[in-house]
């Protein structure tokens, strides 16, 4: 979904004449790379090897991996994060994206936020945070944004389909 959702954005905002190397990736995500971890923490389990499931499997929830599917894609040379904050991941990486334009870091940042819930996680999901509240729920899906800053946009004459206010 990810991916799929970057593409269309790149391709509206056409970065492909944008020097890559000013072109960053910050993603966030609240759930991304926990079905790895949840994976591999289930067949250590199912095969009686729990001394395999210590505090440094973190290690292999694979969070960067919509970060680095995105960076792969478009071959970008900038800074990129991937965020995992929770449910403010997607924000905190927006927030992160435009801190960099403002700064001058770099002049571009494909930025949003991806989720992918597998079944497992859904089940534990809903018995600690939803037995009392049925209504709420969880969903997987991606939401991608091409931010660049105002000179950069003008100078390859793209089209700037909104603009940010600086809060300060």
């Amino acid at each position: 979904a990810v991916e799929n959702a970057a593409k269309q954005a790149y391709m509206q905002a056409d970065l492909s004449h944008v020097d890559h190397s000013r072109v960053g990736v910050f993603i966030g995500t609240a759930f991304g790379g926990y079905t790895e971890l949840s994976n591999y923490i289930y067949e250590k389990i199912k095969m009686n090897q729990m001394e395999y499931v210590t505090p440094y499997i973190i290690s292999k929830a694979g969070f960067e991996n919509a970060t680095d599917a995105i960076t792969k894609m478009f071959q970008t040379g900038g800074l990129y994060s991937t965020f995992t904050t929770g449910n403010t991941a997607g924000v905190d990486a927006v927030c992160a994206a435009i801190n960099m334009l403002r700064t001058h870091e770099l002049d571009a940042v494909i930025t949003g936020a991806s989720d992918i819930i597998d079944q497992k996680l859904e089940e534990i999901y809903r018995q600690l945070f939803m037995e009392d509240n049925k209504s709420r729920t969880i969903s997987e899906g991606a939401a991608i944004l091409i931010l660049e800053r105002e000179e950069s946009a003008k100078s390859r004459n793209a089209t700037i389909l909104a603009y940010l206010d600086d809060p300060e």
